[in-house]
């Protein structure tokens, strides 16, 4: 088996043309897809953007960082993921 993979592999390399493409044909191409204008984005309300008051979760830790960065986290938070936060931050400033 090992002999006949290696014969393969030493035969040389050939093209097998599958088709062609005509240059110039003279016929318009069709313009691309007219895609759509993006939606606006809807406003998210302004319950959403504020912090829940620090009591609601479990084991809340504020960390205020030298450069201003201050990180919110709790008992959930994956400390893989905050030790990967804090080296990209660090690499940051």
């Amino acid at each position: 088996m090992r002999r006949e993979a290696e014969k393969i592999a030493s035969e040389p390399v050939q093209f097998i043309s599958y088709g062609t493409v005509p240059e110039g044909t003279g016929s318009p191409v069709a313009p691309p897809l007219a895609v759509p204008p993006p939606s606006p984005l809807t406003p998210t309300p302004v319950e959403e953007l504020v912090r829940p008051y620090p009591g609601t979760r479990p084991g809340s830790i504020d960390i205020d960082l030298p450069g201003g960065t201050r990180l919110s986290v709790d008992s959930y938070v994956n400390e893989k993921a905050l030790a990967r936060v804090l080296r990209a931050l660090r690499d940051v400033s």
